[in-house]
């Protein structure tokens, strides 16, 4: 995990760093940590629905168009394999992560991403170690 830096900016003054942001620390009014939720689901939804429609079709097959009853194992096996794949989707748990927002005094927010929540901390402890202040706690 990369870990807010100090960094001298070439003009003069000094910069936290964090990934690819380098914020003035003379230019920060505020900071916010904001939890994020994601529970992406929509291709396992499609996986279960396409096993389904591939077993709702075979047994069409056997019930309307007079196909050999033995294709049934085949419509067992979709229907199972469609049932476990569903079950994936109810069982998937969201994924949580933070997003640090610093506000300039310009107005531009950065949005730094982590799953780690004592970023805001380290943080803190680099913008103060520039000899900067931030005065929110929000």
């Amino acid at each position: 995990m990369i870990q807010p830096q100090i960094v001298m900016l070439p003009a003069g003054g000094t910069a936290v760093r964090k990934g690819l942001h380098v914020i003035p620390v003379a230019g920060i009014s505020g900071r916010h940590l904001v939890p994020c939720a994601a529970r992406d689901v929509k291709g396992q939804f499609l996986n279960a629905g396409l096993y389904l429609a591939v077993a709702a079709v075979i047994l069409i097959g056997v019930a309307d168009l007079a196909w050999h009853s033995r294709f049934l194992i085949a419509v067992v096996f979709f229907a199972c394999v469609g049932a476990m794949a569903f079950s994936d989707v109810v069982t998937t748990r969201p994924i949580t992560y933070y997003e640090l927002v610093v506000t300039t005094r310009d107005g531009v927010n950065y949005r730094i991403s982590t799953p780690d929540v004592a970023l805001m901390e380290r943080f803190d402890a680099a913008v103060a170690g520039a000899g900067g202040f931030v005065p929110n706690r929000a």
